[in-house]
């Protein structure tokens, strides 16, 4: 049977009526509590320091009170409510008030040491954005497969790269065995559909990002390469490759693996941390990306952080330690190594504004690590707290 609008209408009219209801009562809008109320703790307006620090192998992400040096929650975040997703770094904008973290998913049977799993996953990885308050889920994007370092620019573009170890290993032609960088502008128009997403094949196996202070450019450590490449942000071509070393392997062969790299604050000096060769190399922006030093160190580098223009601390693991290098003439002025109680596999220096320092332990990868504060001057230990399993970045997010 055909049913007319005037039908329709009749019947509706004839169930109201039915009910009890007018037509009025109908049509007025709702002004009841939410249907589906957020019901996650919201963090914002908090008065003290607070630290955000990713838990790879926890699937969560550590809200910690820095001055008291405690952790306030552990909050759960990923795509996957079983299996676990990695979250590996983060990025934060203050003036959205959102939160980028990369998913880099573990490989199925995870192998003990130093960053032995990362960069060997066959699943395609995801980025996610997240409420910085409440860290509830807003957008996502699908990337390759093992992303690395994501960071978020001045101007709000967003750099993620795929350290793909797999992709190195199965590939023998060096353009196929180079792992994408992928570049997002504006990375908050991930929330509306509305941003342009590039995707550049860099190098071999690539981590860790800087943006150039004063330049549209960006520095990448090409851990399978030997060397650091200069992306010209505009046009997503690689400028220039800079050796870390007088001396480097081939491509795909490396003698020094540049994994992690730190900019000073005024833009000027890039430190590199060679985790196989157990060196520091120091490289000067400007008109041309020129190295002026390699120094080594006691044990394999990871990030470090800059005290001041040419003072730098820098995390070591096997030995566990941690040392202040002076960039500028490659002298380490003290070192210290650490016990697995205290700090084990540091992976991060974090120095705040007014000269705080903290250093982020990844522990064991079966138990839970910590985040200690480190006394810049002595190197002594000042106070620490436990987070979830493998913490990888620590974001600092002040009053």
């Amino acid at each position: 049977m055909k049913h007319t609008r005037t039908g329709r209408r009749a019947s509706a009219a004839l169930l109201l009526a039915a009910l009890g209801c007018s037509e009025e009562e109908r049509l007025a809008s709702y002004s009841g509590a939410s249907a589906y109320p957020n019901r996650r703790t919201n963090y914002a307006g908090m008065e003290q320091r607070l630290g955000l620090v990713s838990n790879s192998l926890s699937d969560s992400i550590s809200i910690l009170d820095l001055e008291a040096m405690t952790e306030i929650a552990r909050v759960p975040v990923g795509r996957d409510p079983i299996d676990l997703d990695g979250p590996h770094h983060l990025a934060v904008d203050r003036d959205r008030d959102l939160l980028y973290v990369a998913l880099s998913y573990p490989v199925e049977n995870i192998v003990l040491g130093p960053h032995a799993q990362h960069g060997l996953s066959r699943r395609a990885g995801y980025l996610q954005v997240l409420d910085l308050w409440d860290l509830r889920p807003l957008a996502e994007l699908r990337l390759d497969q093992n992303p690395g370092d994501v960071v978020l620019s001045n101007d709000g573009e967003l750099a993620i790269t795929h350290f793909d170890l797999l992709r190195a290993e199965q590939q023998t032609e060096l353009e196929a065995r180079r792992a994408n960088l992928v570049l997002v502008d504006p990375a908050a128009g991930l929330l509306q559909d509305a941003a342009e997403v590039r995707r550049i094949a860099l190098c071999i196996t690539p981590h860790a990002i800087q943006y150039d202070r004063a330049r549209p450019l960006l520095y990448v450590s090409c851990t399978g390469e030997d060397n650091v490449a200069v992306v010209d942000v505009g046009s997503g071509e690689v400028v220039a490759r800079v050796d870390v070393a007088a001396s480097v392997g081939k491509p795909g062969a490396p003698q020094h693996e540049p994994y992690a790299l730190v900019l000073n604050e005024t833009g000027t000096e890039l430190l590199v941390s060679n985790t196989a060769s157990r060196t520091l190399s120091v490289l000067q922006t400007g008109d041309a990306l020129t190295r002026t030093l390699t120094t080594s160190v006691l044990g394999a580098p990871y990030f470090g952080a800059y005290l001041s223009d040419h003072s730098a601390l820098v995390p070591m693991q096997a030995p566990s330690g941690l040392a202040r290098i002076d960039t500028l003439s490659g002298e380490l002025s003290l070192d210290t190594t650490f016990s697995e109680e205290v700090c084990q596999n540091p992976h991060e220096a974090r120095v705040t504004r007014d000269g705080q320092a903290f250093v982020v332990c990844e522990g064991d990868h079966r138990s839970n690590g910590s985040i200690v504060r480190i006394d810049p001057e002595t190197l002594e230990v000042l106070g620490a707290v436990e987070v979830g399993v493998y913490p990888d970045r620590l974001i600092v997010l002040d009053p």
